[in-house]
């Protein structure tokens, strides 16, 4: 059973990259994820934020989306290095067997690979248009692949680990 899932936010939890477009300007238009808030607030298990970005950046995000109210925790890292030890920090300080905890993020080089060495459950969101989507995992470094895949939240609620 899952009792802890740290979520990434950047073409994760919301559609970043494809409502940014690269234009700052544009913030007032992000949208969540499909699926996303009802994902939210139909899961009752603790959540984490784990993001990446400049702290004022993400903080404004989140102020557009009004999803601070879902998490018990929001934790944001400037660099892939710090986001990697803030996760780690994460499970360690859960108390959790790592089986019960689930990553979901976008980045199979950062969050699912990291959460698999970790003995997380990981699930890779693909949202279309997302800066990572096309990526696929390195075959010659098994920890890139994702437990599950999916395109949306709608979906993510459909899997095993949360029925």
């Amino acid at each position: 059973m899952i009792r802890l899932i740290i979520f990434d936010l950047d073409d994760t939890t919301a559609r970043t990259t494809e409502t940014l477009q690269g234009e700052p300007e544009r913030l007032h238009h992000l949208v969540l994820a499909p699926g996303a808030q009802e994902f939210l607030e139909w899961y009752s298990g603790r959540k984490i934020l784990l993001t990446m970005g400049s702290k004022p950046d993400q903080e404004n995000k989140l102020e557009v989306l009004q999803i601070r109210p879902y998490f018990h925790e929001v934790v944001v890292a400037e660099f892939e290095v710090d986001k990697v030890l803030k996760l780690f920090k994460i499970v360690r300080e859960s108390l959790l067997d790592p089986a019960q905890v689930a990553v979901i993020g976008d980045r199979v080089d950062l969050e699912i690979r990291w959460g698999n060495c970790l003995g997380c459950r990981t699930v890779r969101v693909k949202l279309p248009n997302g800066k990572y989507s096309s990526r696929e995992p390195n075959p010659a470094i098994l920890d890139e692949k994702a437990e599950y895949t999916v395109q949306d939240f709608f979906e993510l609620r459909q899997l095993p680990l949360f029925t």
